[in-house]
């Protein structure tokens, strides 16, 4: 499938390791559109968020 308008997938706290925040999207029986994202924890406020929202837009 291919999208040419924006769209957003939600994260849920994964796992923490020394210098990033592990984030799974939340897939509702679908197929994975990201999979894993990576933060930095210094990008994160603290407490950590337990979900996060990313939008997605193509620039080319």
């Amino acid at each position: 499938m291919t999208r040419e308008e924006p769209f957003s997938t939600t994260f849920k706290l994964d796992k923490e390791t020394k210098n990033t925040v592990r984030y799974a999207e939340e897939t509702e029986g679908q197929r994975p559109v990201v999979g894993m994202l990576y933060v930095q924890k210094g990008e994160l406020p603290e407490p950590h968020p337990k979900r996060i929202r990313v939008t997605i837009e193509t620039l080319e």
